[in-house]
């Protein structure tokens, strides 16, 4: 009986994929191994009792917490620009210029704070508006960082 269970559980838990199932496949295989013990009927439903609550309190979440675990990583390389170096093809205002990021030419505006940026300087990607970069002017202090 501990093994049929086992099976249905199993199939459950591959088609639902939440977990639930997991525990209570565990228990019965846990009820598998009391039988084959020569343990009795109420030991073998204690053993898989227990087992299905202490996988579904401890297992259950730190499964749920590796499966759905949210990524570090930006999610496109565009995203990925922002807080990159780039030189300055063009004289940059905050309503235009060029430049480079990675053997790419962008259009690029700089931010309020810095109303002309000289072509040939260094800048730091600080956000991105479609395909236009906003820049920062980057000083000699922060290239040394």
């Amino acid at each position: 009986m501990w093994v049929a269970v086992f099976g249905i559980f199993a199939v459950a838990e591959i088609l639902t994929v939440n977990f639930v199932f997991l525990s209570l496949a565990i228990a019965a295989l846990a009820g598998v191994v009391v039988n084959l013990a020569g343990g009795n009927a109420a030991t073998q439903w204690g053993v898989a009792a227990l087992l299905s609550v202490i996988s579904l309190r401890f297992i259950r979440p730190s499964a749920l917490k590796y499966l759905y675990k949210k990524s570090e990583s930006p999610r496109s390389w565009i995203e990925s620009l922002v807080g990159m170096e780039a030189t300055a093809l063009t004289d940059i205002t905050d309503e235009s210029g060029q430049v480079r990021v990675h053997n790419e030419v962008w259009t690029a505006y700089s931010t309020h704070n810095t109303p002309l940026i000289p072509a040939g300087s260094q800048v730091q990607v600080e956000a991105i508006n479609g395909a236009i970069l906003s820049v920062s002017p980057i000083s000699h202090s922060q290239r040394s960082k």
